[in-house]
This record gives structure tokens, sequence and C-alpha cells, in this order.
């Protein structure tokens, strides 16, 4: 018996024939030998067999080919320890905004529903949402009522009004909001207004008033000169904050952007106060100037993932 392994199929055939001998084709899948070549032969090679013998010739279909699956609604890390334990080549993900919950597979990339693909050779990719977009609320406080609901509006926002009498706050600008600013809310949210009625109308006698006008005013004048003495003695405070921002060693991205938002006496808490990319863990210097009997707000973030968030008071 000649040795046909290695040799295409209808070589081997042809070989064998001319030796008289009858062959029998049998077709099976083989992670080492490519489609179409001999992988054996029964009888073996080197063993003497008579005319017209029936050989019986092994022939490759290649690596053995699966019909690959829908995966879309199941939970993205579940479906990659299953896939990655079946030994596909590498399972990623590309994260979309979506309303449905974070980590569900919204979509196949590839491969597609059900393509013949040869598990160790295929990389499979994912569309996985990271859960509905998200707004971080900017402070309103200050704002008329018409300039906060535009920036509701405008950023998929809904706004519930009330009104409440203040003897600080002008008529129609809002004295608080709920959620507070720097809060990370879903598109579609309900952010609750308080906005100011102006003072609340005194029900004292105008004569009781009248009396009254002379000793408050000087008082007022004690007072006013009272407080400044005061706010000659206090000047603003300068603090400069150190924040470490580690590298995301889990991210696809090579380069990460990192964001700085301060409120204080010289910055809006809605304004970016500082942009960098970074590549490897990083300190960030924020500097600081707070105000007397004041608070300053630092925020850092790493790619839309809040990584510190703090008041440093006078």
């Amino acid at each position: 018996m000649i040795d046909v392994e290695g040799l295409e199929y209808e070589e081997a055939y042809s070989d064998l024939s001319d030796l008289n001998l009858e062959v029998e084709r049998e077709a099976v899948f083989s992670d080492e030998v490519e489609e179409g070549l001999v992988i054996r032969t029964d009888p073996e090679a080197g063993t003497v067999v008579k005319e017209e013998s029936r050989v019986t010739v092994y022939s490759s279909k290649g690596k053995e080919r699966v019909r690959f699956e829908d995966y879309v609604g199941q939970n993205y890390e579940e479906v990659k320890e299953e896939l990655e334990e079946r030994g596909y080549e590498s399972v990623l993900a590309i994260e979309q905004t979506d309303d449905r919950p974070e980590g569900e597979i919204i979509d196949q990339i590839q491969p597609q529903v059900n393509d013949d693909i040869i598990i160790d050779e295929t990389r499979v990719i994912f569309q996985v949402s990271s859960g509905p977009p998200t707004v971080t609320l900017q402070s309103l406080e200050g704002e008329t009522e018409e300039e906060a609901r535009d920036y509701l509006s405008n950023n998929g926002l809904k706004a519930s009004v009330s009104e409440e009498h203040s003897e600080s706050v002008p008529s129609g600008e809002v004295i608080r909001q709920d959620p507070e600013s720097l809060t990370e809310v879903n598109e579609g949210s309900t952010v609750n207004l308080v906005v100011s009625s102006g003072p609340e109308e005194n029900s004292d006698e105008d004569s009781n008033e009248e009396e009254q006008v002379e000793e408050d005013e000087q008082g007022d004048d004690q007072e006013d000169d009272q407080d400044e003495e005061q706010e000659s003695e206090a000047t603003p405070r300068e603090e400069t904050i150190q924040v470490g921002v580690p590298f995301n060693e889990d991210s696809d991205q090579e380069e990460q952007q990192v964001l700085v938002y301060v409120n204080d006496l010289n910055n809006e808490i809605s304004e970016v106060y500082s942009e960098e990319m970074i590549t490897e863990d990083t300190t960030v210097s924020i500097d600081l100037t707070i105000s007397p009997e004041e608070e300053a707000t630092y925020k850092v973030v790493r790619e839309d993932e809040v990584i510190v968030e703090e008041n440093v008071s006078y």
C-alpha cells in the first residue's frame, strides 16, 4: 500500500486506481490538514494489499464550521465569557448610549447571525448599550425661569416649576433646584425648580413703618460701617488641589480625555476649567480662589466618568 497522505484527493485516487485498487472516499473535519488533502488511508501506507481490494481514503474538509447564534438582548459580559471559553479569537464591545439597560447587546457587528464560522479564527464584535444618555446639571440658581426652561429643554430634560416668596432673590429667578448642580441625570428626567415670586406683602400699618424709618436708617448706617470694616479685613483664599487621575487600562482608547470643572470666585461650574489627554496615570493641578464664608467646588471627569467631586470651604 503506497503512501498518499498530504496529496490532493484526486491525485491519490489516480495513484491508487493505477494499482488496481478500489477507492472509497470519506471526508472528515481536521484542524491540522488543509481542505481537500488526504489525512490517512485504511489500510495504512506500507500494508500489503491484494489487487482490487477496497481502500478508504480520508480527505480533509478543513476546520469544522459552526453557525453563529443570535445574542442580541443578552448580557455582554456573560456572552463574552461563554465565547472565550469556547475558543473564539477575541470578543470586543463597542459601547453606545441607548434606552436599553447598560451592558445589553443591541447589535452584532461581526459575524452576523447564522454566519458559518471557524471558532478559533473568528473575531466577534458586539454593539453594547452603555445605558440612557446622561446630562450633568449646571447650576440654575439665579437664572430666570425662561433661561432655566430653555437650558433643560435643550438638554432633553423636563421642568417642574413652583413658586416661593423670597426677600433676597428677585421675582422670576430660580431660588433652588432639585437635583442639585453637578448631578448626572438621564435624558428625559424632570428637574424641579423653585422660582421667586418676590418679597411677601407686609401687613404692618404704613404709619408704623414711617415711625421706624429714621431709626432703621441709623441702624443700617452703623451695620454698613461694621460690614465694610469686616470686608476690608477678609480677603479671598487661594488653594491648589492635586488630583491623581488613573489611566483606565480596560478602555480601548489609547488616549483618554480628562475634563476639570471649577466653581469658585473666578470660574463657573458649567464651563470647562481645563482639558487634557492622558496616556498614563496623571496628576492634575487645580487652583481655587475661595470667597470669604463661601466654598468652592471642583469636579474631575475622565471619559464621562466622574473621578472626584469635592467642596472646599473658605
